[in-house]
């Protein structure tokens, strides 16, 4: 089965991208299958956002 990015119709983005802190701007690789907001800041302890979203959020 081949891997398809999604287009956030059905709230993926796909395997790719990152996450951000929206506190100190720090960014971290995507994990496939582990959500951003599970993730907490490695240098602020801040819970991380997917980067599409913030970006998607911000136009």
């Amino acid at each position: 089965m081949k891997e398809r990015k999604g287009k956030n119709s059905g709230g993926s983005f796909g395997p790719d991208g990152n996450c951000i802190c929206t506190k100190c701007n720090t960014k971290v690789p995507h994990q496939k299958g582990v959500k951003c907001t599970t993730v907490k800041c490695p240098n602020c302890g801040h819970t991380m956002v997917r980067e599409e979203l913030l970006n998607n959020k911000r136009k």
